[in-house]
């Protein structure tokens, strides 16, 4: 009687098996039919061998062999997971996903359900990085597309042309899977004769509307902007709403300014992100110097400014010296000015004062230093001044010295030269300036004077003060000068320093993609 009772036992849970996995794939098929997708054949064959052997389906596997691109009814995970909930199938303990395109839902639905799917840990699954990573690179291009077409939009209703530059640049992002970092806003191919003209408004409200915050670089070139325009960039630069925007870098190539839009702009810089601040080709002029000084320009955390061929001249020079010196502002690009002497010697002074008063600190403390070594050591210290002491020396890079010095300075045809008022006397003193620099501020690292004729004299100071720079043992300079002294000096100078080679590439881009 008790064999009897247990193989009647034992059949009715064969039973309970064989009924469970029946349910559990009418179920699966059912929701197959209802999301319009192909059953898997693996699936269904792993199914039936375990109603066979009378077993729970302990691995769960989904993959579609017989399944390809092209067919009509595509493979999908939503399926399994409906039926397993449905059905709240406990016995799995793996779980097999081969091949299949992984969609953002699915991975959520996979991974983030919670107690719901507790029950079929451990999940095992093949390519599962890879998939996550799929579903990511579908979400950029997802991203990319939307704003787009929100930009497309927008352009269409404030009627203005759309953005070659930015349509190739969004194109181009997309085929690498990749977000949009760079944000280049030009139009190469827009002219003032067309009856659609360019503007900046759909640009800056696509990206409020899709909340794209990926960008770090906001290049804007050749476009006169309004007062509405400057307004909602700067809203857009400064840290408050909801959202914020890390833009880094800034560059208004060729934009037309009043002093209202560069003080507003100073202003916005003081609460953003900003650490590069570009104004090449734009008529600054004295009042708009000013106004990015009384705008808080020197409050904020910009290290990088250019103001290349903007119409500076030599009374510039003391308004340039004065943010240097209340700002951290360590790379200078003022290229194609007309600063002459007198300007730069008002624009260098205070950074060479600076730069002298650092070297004969640092060799107070080497000279110190260097006693105390000699002297032994001196346990009367306490060790943890020795360790702060330690700490200090680390903390001696770029950012601890204090007051006005540059890292590099380009000042590349701004007419210095003998030929001013005052002769030869304001080349000598220039020079005498700029070799305290040279010989003193051991973080130069760029010195641009190409184009500025300061003669074969002017090349012979240049070149002592650079050997003395290699006789204290500083790093060494890259330089560029202009040719006109002798092949001698010439060659002398660039045997004591390195050649600067650098320079502001435009580029020049012929738009081939057609339409997203």
């Amino acid at each position: 009687m008790m064999r009897k009772a247990q193989s009647a036992a034992s059949s009715a849970a064969d039973d309970v098996v064989v009924l469970q996995l029946r349910a559990f794939w009418r179920k699966y098929e059912h929701h197959c039919i209802q999301t319009d997708s192909c059953p898997s054949a693996v699936l269904k064959q792993d199914i039936l061998h375990q109603i066979d052997k009378q077993q729970p389906l302990k691995k769960i596997m989904l993959s579609f062999p017989d399944c390809g691109p092209s067919d009509a009814v595509l493979p999908s995970l939503q399926p399994l997971l409906m039926a397993i909930r449905d059905e709240r199938y406990t016995h799995a303990q793996e779980f097999h996903i081969w091949s299949l395109s992984l969609k953002q839902k699915d991975i959520v639905e996979l991974v983030s359900t919670g107690p719901t799917l507790l029950y079929i840990l451990p999940i095992m699954m093949r390519k599962a990085q890879s998939a996550a990573s799929s579903a990511a690179d579908d979400v950029v291009v997802l991203q990319l597309r939307a704003f787009w077409r929100k930009y497309e939009h927008h352009c269409i209703q404030t009627d203005s042309c759309p953005s070659a530059v930015l349509k190739q640049d969004i194109l181009h992002q997309i085929d690498k899977q990749q977000p949009l970092k760079k944000i280049m806003l030009s139009f190469p191919d827009c002219g003032p004769s067309d009856a659609v003209l360019p503007s900046l408004q759909p640009l800056l409200m696509a990206i409020r509307d899709e909340r794209y915050t990926h960008a770090q670089e906001f290049h804007i070139w050749s476009l006169s902007l309004k007062q509405k325009d400057i307004v909602e960039l700067c809203l857009l630069l400064e840290k408050r709403g909801r959202t914020v925007y890390s833009f880094k870098s800034l560059e208004l190539l060729d934009c037309k300014l009043t002093e209202w839009s560069l003080e507003r702009l100073a202003t916005a810089a003081g609460v953003s992100y900003l650490t590069t601040l570009c104004l090449d080709y734009t008529r600054v002029g004295q009042e708009g110097l000013k106004g990015l000084l009384s705008g808080g320009l020197g409050a904020s955390q910009i290290s990088s400014l250019s103001l290349c061929y903007c119409g500076l001249d030599s009374w510039s020079g003391s308004l340039l010296a004065s943010l240097l010196t209340n700002s951290s502002v360590r790379e200078l690009y003022i290229n194609g000015n007309e600063l002459q002497c007198v300007g730069a010697i008002e624009l260098l002074k205070p950074v060479a004062e600076n730069s002298q008063n650092l070297a004969e600190i640092q060799n107070r403390t080497t000279s110190i230093t260097g006693q105390r070594e000699n002297s032994g050591k001196d346990f009367s210290q306490p060790l943890w001044r020795k360790t702060k002491k330690k700490k200090e020396e680390t903390k001696s890079g770029c950012g601890a010295a204090r007051g006005p010095w540059l890292k590099k300075l380009h000042m590349f045809d701004n007419s210095i030269d003998d030929s001013g008022k005052e002769g030869p006397d304001q080349l000598t003193r220039f020079l005498e300036i700029l070799c305290i620099i040279v010989k003193f501020c051991s973080y130069l690292t760029e010195l641009d004077l190409g184009e500025n004729h300061i003669g074969e004299d002017g090349g012979k100071v240049l070149l002592e003060a650079l050997r003395d720079r290699q006789a204290a043992k500083l790093s060494p300079v890259k330089i560029q000068v202009s040719t006109r002294m002798s092949t001698e000096t010439f060659g002398a100078i660039f045997r004591s320093a390195k050649e600067l080679k650098s320079g502001k590439k435009r580029r020049r881009m012929k738009v081939q993609y057609e339409i997203l």
